[in-house]
């Protein structure tokens, strides 16, 4: 490939990874402290007790969880839009809801008849992306979700609970990343882990990342012990890695390609004429 095409390639690769690390630095630095981060423990521990449970249904044969806190509406927005029809029957939707904002969602949140958990005290952090996993100390049947999902599911429902049921594990993964074997908002289980919370509050959860981080360490063991069902590969962010390799391998040879043009040496227009006495 000619010399200046290769240059072309990699000043675009060079501006699209820039383009890259802008937009997905936090994202960058989650993904590294998913993979090789440690989880520490706090001075304190935090608050995952519930105070309260509205419209509960005990006699629901698994529970839809998720997290709802902070100021960002589109999360409330996704959840107050889920899919009619998509939930299994006898399974309801549960949202582990801060208690600042119970009185601003209550009546829309009951009006889908979610279940309502409010907890104690507010997240610290992101330490509430943690509370959509307590339902694993009861031993229902539950699936872990991201609030936003609830209005964009892109996978077949039916498809994975009748896959579930049939192959009876107790652990359900149906989506992982390069960087963790589950992601915090796609997983599920039957199993019955006594004594979750007070796990849950012996460490600092308030990172991005650190709920994945902690399902890596504490849940991932489990399911190897006693069994898992996997349905998807890995996810979006997986598509987002490769790419970038890809550009920084366009960049690398664009860049030894530019040097070994300019290793080779000049040669002027005087040492390319010869001695006129040379000439026949």
């Amino acid at each position: 490939m000619k010399t200046e095409t290769w240059r072309i390639l990699a000043v675009l690769a060079l501006l699209a990874v820039c383009v890259y690390l802008v937009v997905y630095f936090n994202e960058l630095e989650c993904t590294w402290y998913r993979k090789f981060g440690s989880l520490k423990e706090r001075a304190a521990p935090s608050n995952f007790r519930v105070r309260e449970k509205i419209n509960e249904h005990p006699d629901s044969e698994g529970v839809l969880s998720t997290s709802l806190f902070g100021k960002k509406a589109k999360y409330i927005r996704a959840l107050l839009s889920g899919k009619e029809g998509f939930f299994p029957p006898r399974w309801h939707v549960r949202v582990y809801l801060c208690p600042d904002l119970l009185n601003k969602h209550r009546d829309s949140l009951l009006e889908k008849d979610y279940e309502l958990f409010v907890m104690e005290e507010p997240s610290d952090g992101l330490t509430g992306t943690c509370w959509r996993f307590l339902p694993l100390e009861e031993g229902k049947p539950f699936l872990s979700l991201d609030a936003d999902d609830f209005g964009s599911f892109d996978w077949d429902c039916e498809e994975l609970f009748s896959r579930w049921k049939k192959i009876q594990r107790p652990f359900i993964f149906f989506m992982s990343s390069p960087c963790s074997p589950v992601m915090a908002g796609k997983w599920g289980s039957s199993f019955k882990y006594p004594g979750l919370a007070r796990k849950l509050e012996k460490y600092d959860l308030t990172r991005r990342g650190g709920d994945e981080l902690f399902l890596k360490k504490n849940i991932m063991p489990l399911a190897r012990e006693h069994g898992y069902l996997r349905l998807k590969g890995w996810g979006p962010h997986a598509a987002v890695l490769i790419l970038a390799s890809a550009l920084a391998v366009i960049i690398l040879l664009g860049v030894v390609d530019y040097l070994k043009v300019k290793m080779v040496p000049k040669v002027s227009r005087a040492d390319t004429m010869s001695p006129s006495f040379l000439n026949p």
